[in-house]
Formats: structure tokens, C-alpha cells, sequence
């Protein structure tokens, strides 16, 4: 009995009695596996003065302020292989933030439930936390600068006893 929950813990799934198994899926995992299914991830425009450079995927997307429609827009803010920073600029001394979406758009398969997030970075907080024990497992971070970062280190999800965690994010239909 102990081998086999040392090889389901291995394997990053643990049963329960309620025929659940719980996968912790290190994040960059679980972006690329989200961002093929068509999960969004991308920084929130805050006004009208900025603009979206890339992809809502979390590839390469760019927050850009544009003071006027006359003078160059400035790189802000970007995501990156599902990780978020602010970029430092030549403002003095300037504090800014800005909310980055991640997990967006879709919801999970049928029976699975987001349990966890754990994010590693430095100036950063929840805008708004994911709604935890349900299959909607989009968040808002807010990151701050001049030089604020954060990336998910690992997500947390419920799911069918048996069933491989990747097909949580073969979601059917948007939120």
C-alpha cells in the first residue's frame, strides 16, 4: 500500500475516498497546456491611452502607453511565457501597476475544480483570486513596479480518479 502512494505521489496525482485525484502541475506545464487549449492570458488595458501588443495567449504580449496619438508608445508591462513584470523606464521615480489576467476566457472540463494557485514573485497580489472548488480557474495579479514580477509556480486542480490532469484544460465552452 505504501509503493503505491509513493508512485501516485510521484506521479503528481493523489486518490481520495470520494474517487477524486488531486494534481499539482508546475506552472509552466500548465500555461503551455491551457494556452493551447485556448485559455487567455494577457495584461487588462486600464484606459484608452494604452494598447495591446501580441496575442492574448502569454506568449509575448506587450502593455504599451501612449501619451498622444503623435508621440511613441512606451513598453510598460509584458507576459512572457505565462510570466508577468513590469519593465523599469526613464520616469524618475514612478510607481506603477498594472492587472494581468491569467487563466481566462474558458472554463474547465467537467469534473474538475481548481484547488490551489501558488505564485512566486515580488510586488504582486491578487486583483482577484481564482474561484476556488469550481472550473473556473481564471485570476487577475496586480504587479507593481518599478520592477514588480511574478510567475505561477504551480496550480492545484481536483479531477476524475484515473483521468490525466491535461485534459481538465480540453475545456468545451467559454465563461
Amino acid at each position: 500500500m505504501t509503493r503505491f502512494i509513493v508512485a501516485l505521489m510521484l506521479m503528481g496525482a493523489i486518490s481520495d475516498a470520494s474517487g477524486q485525484d488531486t494534481h499539482r502541475i508546475p506552472g509552466p506545464e500548465a500555461w503551455k497546456t491551457a494556452r493551447a487549449a485556448g485559455f487567455e492570458f494577457h495584461p487588462i488595458l486600464p484606459d484608452d491611452r494604452y494598447i495591446l501588443s501580441g496575442a492574448r495567449d502569454g506568449a509575448a504580449a506587450t502593455l504599451k502607453s501612449c501619451a498622444s496619438s503623435h508621440a511613441p508608445c512606451e513598453s510598460e508591462a509584458r507576459l512572457v511565457d505565462g510570466e508577468v513584470e513590469i519593465l523599469p523606464i526613464d520616469c524618475g521615480v514612478c510607481e506603477r501597476s498594472h492587472v494581468f489576467e491569467l487563466y481566462g476566457g474558458r472554463r474547465l472540463a467537467d469534473g474538475w475544480r481548481i484547488v490551489d494557485v501558488e505564485i512566486v514573485g515580488r510586488s504582486w497580489s491578487f486583483e482577484r483570486e481564482p474561484a476556488y472548488g469550481t472550473a473556473d480557474p481564471a485570476f487577475a495579479l496586480r504587479v507593481e513596479g518599478p520592477s514588480g514580477r511574478a510567475a505561477v509556480a504551480a496550480i492545484t486542480l481536483e479531477g476524475p480518479e484515473g483521468a490525466a490532469w491535461p485534459a481538465a484544460f480540453a475545456a468545451t465552452g467559454s465563461r
